[in-house]
């Protein structure tokens, strides 16, 4: 889609200079007026790259989670010390090995220095910063403890990602070794065990049905695998249709609750995550039900979601937090106590963000438990795939041997 270079002024009078996609110049011009910009040029900007480094930096330059965790904080570093927002903004938009981002920061410090605030410049970019974000630094702009709450934001989202990533490592070898095992699999079947099929034809003897079955998986396969590779495309581009439908997506969350071990870990995130978000949230002055409607979004599972908006509505006709979550399946008694203390105490946002802590420790203990039944139970599983590719070798030479005698 075309870039386009602008010039504008705002009802304030302010001039700004600042960039924007559409499809053509009358969709950019439709654009800045829907945002109430005066326009004073409007110019098309060229690529100036080449292919080859586009398609790197769409590959490779995807700005994720870790680099948002990592510019918070950064920003947060930059304006504690008593720097200028504009000009923190500027520093980092010329630091960093992600270009992408660099170019997010730099239209950040021109709306910023525009006279937009940085949560409105923030709102700008949905996809990157979230409603948590951008509402937890409207906030402390208007209260003017806005380094406070840069730091609460980038200690929050240090702690996500490092939940994030112990999830991550401790299923890294599993999944490879699952990778490995697949892969010298299909190996033996199509490039080794074909090899086999000259000595067995010299027999005269009927071949074990373990052996025929076995031959006959490894000349299908590799006769037929490009259709094999084309069904499970298929089969992939289907499935990520459903899952990404309503009633996909709730079915694939319900099952993530459901799953034996895995699923007590998926609930202990959530957890981790509603607790932290919602006192992180309370703390920095958050009305209960705006903060409720925030962390809705954050859980990321369809079932949860749904039990938060009947917390939220049943909070809304004038009752406690503690009571509507009691009756909801998801919450244990133990969170519901706590919360139930703490809002008896008026100290619930401590309790809440403390209850978090806990979480996550318990996030590293069911991950530390599931990877250690995981990669045996893996183990045993590849040594009975090769025990009985093995097997089915060896059953006709011994049938020959035992012949002899």
């Amino acid at each position: 889609m075309p870039t386009f270079l602008y010039k504008a002024k705002t009802r304030k009078g302010d001039l700004i200079t600042d960039v924007l996609e559409a499809e053509n110049e009358r969709m950019a011009i439709a654009k800045l007026q829907e945002a109430d910009y005066f326009l004073v040029s409007l110019t098309e900007k060229k690529a100036v790259m080449g292919l080859g480094r586009e398609i790197s930096r769409g590959m490779f330059q995807r700005i994720g989670s870790r680099d948002i965790a990592a510019f918070t904080r950064q920003l947060s570093d930059l304006v504690d010390s008593g720097l200028p927002l504009v000009r923190a903004l500027t520093v980092l938009s010329k630091q960093g090995q992600n270009e992408r981002l660099r170019e997010v920061i730099s239209s950040l410090g021109d709306d910023v220095q525009g006279g937009s605030s940085l949560a409105e410049a923030l709102g700008k970019h949905p996809k990157l910063f979230s409603r948590l974000f951008i509402n937890m630094v409207r906030a402390g702009e208007t209260s003017g403890a806005l380094e406070e709450v840069l730091e609460r934001l980038a200690s929050f989202a240090e702690k996500d990602e490092e939940l994030r990533g112990r999830v991550r490592t401790a299923l890294a070898y599993p999944g490879l070794m699952a990778l490995v095992g697949l892969g010298t699999v299909f190996f033996l079947l199509t490039a080794v065990i074909p090899r086999f099929v000259i000595l067995f034809e010299d027999m005269e003897k009927t071949l074990p049905l373990l052996t025929q079955l076995l031959l006959n998986t490894s000349h299908f396969l590799g006769r037929f695998w490009w259709l094999i590779l084309t069904l499970i495309i298929l089969a992939v581009v289907i499935l990520r249709r459903l899952l990404t439908s309503e009633g996909g997506k709730l079915a694939l969350d319900r099952l993530k609750l459901r799953l034996p071990l895995l699923g007590r870990i998926v609930s202990q995130v959530i957890l981790s995550r509603f607790s932290r978000t919602l006192g992180i949230l309370l703390t920095n002055g958050g009305p209960i039900l705006d903060s409720l409607s925030i962390v809705k979004e954050i859980v990321d599972n369809k079932v949860v979601e749904k039990e938060i908006e009947d917390i939220e509505r049943r909070v809304g006709e004038g009752e406690g937090l503690a009571q509507p979550m009691s009756v909801k399946r998801f919450f244990p008694p133990s969170l519901v106590d706590t919360i139930r203390v703490g809002e008896e105490g008026g100290f619930l946002e401590k309790s809440l963000l403390k209850v978090a802590n806990s979480y996550d420790r318990e996030v590293e203990n069911s991950v530390r438990v599931f990877t250690s039944l995981l990669e045996p139970a893996m183990i045993i599983a590849m040594a009975i795939v090769v025990g009985f590719l093995v097997l089915a070798m060896i059953l006709p030479i011994l049938s020959v041997e035992f012949s002899t005698y």
